[in-house]
């Protein structure tokens, strides 16, 4: 990420949008909504290292890229590896590697949608879902399902975007060890 340069911004800049993900507003001075970004960081010199950095104080993914994947790996590979390890099951492993992450981390797509409070209230009940056992007890089970079925009722609002792509990641790192967690 060090060695990005200005032109790396201008193509993500391009990227995002052809792709238009959700979730985007105004954020900074250098807002990849505005048509005017390629100018502005071309003018300002600004790298795509600078601008994560500056993101990273209210996108998880943009804090991911700028520490070395921190949360990837002290909390969702490591997660992921014990949990598959002890389960035998990949679902059951990955299930409860996005309650990991999301329960320490307020995800910030939902953070972006709605707010820190409601971020902090699908935190609080991905935590519940793993004290109830999460898929490993029907009491979890159930929970699981009625949270889930929260999010979805949101028409997006409540969608743990940035917890989902951790957990990818999470998965990835796992899977790109040495020795990959396979039982």
């Amino acid at each position: 990420m060090k060695s990005t340069t200005v032109e790396d911004a201008v193509n993500f800049y391009k990227t995002v949008n052809i792709v238009k993900p959700g979730g985007l507003s105004e954020t900074s001075e250098y807002d990849i909504t505005k048509k005017s970004f390629p100018e502005r960081i071309r003018r300002d010199r600004k790298t795509l290292y600078d601008l994560f950095k500056i993101s990273a104080e209210w996108d998880s993914i943009s804090k991911e890229w700028v520490t070395g994947y921190q949360i990837t790996y002290t909390i969702g590979e490591p997660t992921f590896t014990s949990t598959l390890h002890e389960s035998k099951d990949i679902n059951t492993a990955t299930v409860h590697t996005f309650l990991k992450i999301l329960s320490m981390i307020p995800d910030s797509l939902i953070k972006r949608k709605t707010n820190e409070k409601k971020a902090r209230e699908i935190s609080s009940k991905a935590q519940q879902a793993l004290k109830l056992g999460g898929l490993n007890t029907p009491e979890g089970r159930e929970y699981i399902k009625r949270f889930d079925s929260e999010l979805q009722k949101s028409k997006g609002l409540l969608n743990p975007g940035s917890s989902a792509d951790l957990t990818a990641a999470s998965i990835m790192a796992a899977l790109n060890k040495k020795e990959p967690p396979l039982y």
